[in-house]
């Protein structure tokens, strides 16, 4: 199964795991986006694409990694 490690705060982290859609869904997307620190923008997008690319390689979940905080969460792509 996938993982994807993210250098996040806990509480973006949360966000990302507590609802999936921000992966296809844009208006999740903006929301979720404005957890994140304005200049860390860039890496949002990058975080977004990886999950994205694996949910179109077919994998029906991925292993989110929060390296600042050694937690892993399965995310759910269905």
């Amino acid at each position: 199964m996938p993982t994807i490690a993210l250098d996040v705060s806990a509480d973006v982290f949360d966000s990302m795991v507590r609802n999936p859609k921000w992966v296809n869904d844009d208006e999740a997307w903006k929301t979720l986006l404005a957890t994140f620190p304005p200049q860390t923008s860039t890496y949002a997008y990058q975080i977004r694409e990886a999950v994205a690319k694996r949910r179109v390689e077919g994998h029906p979940y991925v292993f989110l990694f929060a390296v600042r905080d050694e937690r892993v969460q399965l995310l759910n792509l269905s």
